[in-house]
Parts: C-alpha cells; structure tokens; sequence
C-alpha cells in the first residue's frame, strides 16, 4: 500500500490558528481516524507576534498524554515544529500557547499510510 499526502483533519489546507492559552482549551490540530493506518504528521509554526512565545504541542492517545515546548522566535518564515511524528486509531494532536491566544499559525500536512 502507498503512502497519500493528506490535509491535518480539521484545516481543508488552511492555517489553522493556535486560539487556546492552556490544556483544557487547547487547538485541536490533527485527529487520526480509527484505524491502523499511520498518520506521519508534519507540522510547521509561525509566530504572529513580536517576541519569542512558547508554543505547547499535547500528543495525546487512548491513555497516554505527551506535551512538548518549544520557544518560537518571531519570523516571517513557518518553523517545522514536528517533524513526522507517528500516530494511529484516533490519537490527537493539540496545541496552545500559555503567553496568549491567537500568536501562531501552524500549517502542515499528514502522509497516511499502511
């Protein structure tokens, strides 16, 4: 079976912006559906302000929760923040920033695959 470039679930190619400021109202940016197939999730992230912000990626399966930060200088060029992590059968993928809502736009695509 091949692999197929795919839009992140909730975006129809669009940027999608980062609105939530913490965990419980986190941005959803990719669900994976219900099946075996491997979503290889690459991510990229631009920050709208005018300082360095921490962006909070939340990885999150069907009882385990990761969360990685990462400081996101201000630029003009999107910054890959996820370089093809894996996920499966309905895992998620959130974002927020703790400094405020509405400071990054994070684009990218999904390579589906067996």
């Amino acid at each position: 079976m091949a692999y197929s470039i795919n839009f992140l679930s909730p975006s129809s190619s669009q940027p999608i912006l980062v609105v939530g400021t913490g965990r419980a109202d986190a941005t959803l940016i990719h669900f994976a559906p219900p099946t075996s197939q491997l979503d290889e999730v690459f991510l990229y992230v631009n920050n709208t302000g005018a300082a360095s912000y921490p962006l909070v990626m939340q990885i999150v399966g069907t009882s385990v929760q990761q969360e990685t930060i990462t400081m996101i200088p201000p630029q003009n060029i999107p910054q890959l923040v996820l370089p093809g992590w894996l996920i499966t059968n309905e895992s998620s993928i959130f974002a927020y920033s703790p400094s405020g809502s509405g400071l990054f736009l994070i684009g990218g695509y999904i390579q589906r695959g067996p």
